[in-house]
């Protein structure tokens, strides 16, 4: 265990130099490592699937890779819809291709819409770089906290089934750990403004972060494949690392449109719906 902490934590320390980094470019800075993101999780993807051609990945990084153009222009909902209509026509596409298109198709999906998602905040909020930062944040806090918790307290099993090293206790643990980081960043960056929804739009994303966890586990189990990649000794690869985006990032896009609202500046929200 205490080799395996060690190859986390210096792959760790790597990545978030890295993503540190690329931060002090501000929201290029976080295109930039999306970008990277995107082909990293295509490229395991389409391993993972056995649909690693180049054709495949053509046609998933013009489903991906165009709507993102079109967030340049604030026009979102446009972008999304994009998406699902290039999506779309890629499943056409398995009558031709059998089925490793409804993979292609499903991995469009799986990748393109929290990539879009990030995109879509950092264009339509004035604070969109630190509510994705934020969000990151929550994923980090769950996963780590999860795995310290877990590996601490042991017990019940949260999906043996699917994940079987995750458990009850890192899962309440990284909502814990997720909710006090968040609310930290949260009260510092905006100084005395703190919504009353805060902890439950936290817990939400958080779930949502596990969510995304247990559901590329399912997606390697059903391949049979214990890690999607070898780029991050003690993690695996992109996916495995970046898997907790998957749904959290929608999410996160998904609240401030219920809510109607952008922050714009410091501790005020202009509806923009």
């Amino acid at each position: 265990m205490f080799s395996d902490i060690k190859s986390r934590t210096v792959s760790a320390v790597v990545l978030i130099g890295f993503v540190c980094g690329m931060l002090t470019f501000g929201v290029w800075g976080i295109k930039v490592v999306m970008v990277l993101v995107a082909l990293g999780m295509m490229h395991e993807w389409l391993r993972i699937s056995s649909c690693l051609r180049w054709s495949y990945f053509l046609t998933q990084s013009v489903s991906i890779f165009i709507p993102l153009l079109i967030v340049f222009f604030r026009e979102p909902l446009l972008a999304v819809g994009v998406m699902f209509l290039l999506v779309s026509s890629t499943i056409f596409l398995r009558e031709i291709y059998g089925v490793s298109m409804l993979k292609v198709a499903l991995g469009s999906l799986v990748i393109g819409l929290p990539i879009l998602s990030v995109f879509c905040c950092l264009a339509l909020c004035q604070n969109g770089f630190f509510m994705v930062v934020w969000s990151a944040l929550i994923i980090a806090a769950m996963d780590v906290g999860g795995y310290f918790w877990g590996s601490w307290i042991g017990g019940p099993k949260l999906l043996p089934k699917i994940s079987p090293n995750k458990t009850w206790a890192g899962f309440f643990g990284g909502l814990i750990c997720a909710m006090v980081i968040s609310v930290i960043a949260y009260a510092y960056y905006f100084e005395d403004m703190m919504p009353g929804g805060i902890l439950w739009r936290i817990l939400i994303l958080g779930v949502l972060a596990v969510c995304g966890d247990l559901f590329e586990s399912w997606f390697k189990r059903l391949h049979g494949v214990k890690h999607s990649g070898k780029l991050l000794p003690g993690h695996g690869g992109v996916l495995d690392r970046f898997d907790g985006y998957i749904f959290t990032m929608p999410g996160l896009h998904l609240l401030l449109y219920v809510d109607g609202y952008f922050m714009v500046s410091f501790g005020e929200f202009e509806r923009v719906l």
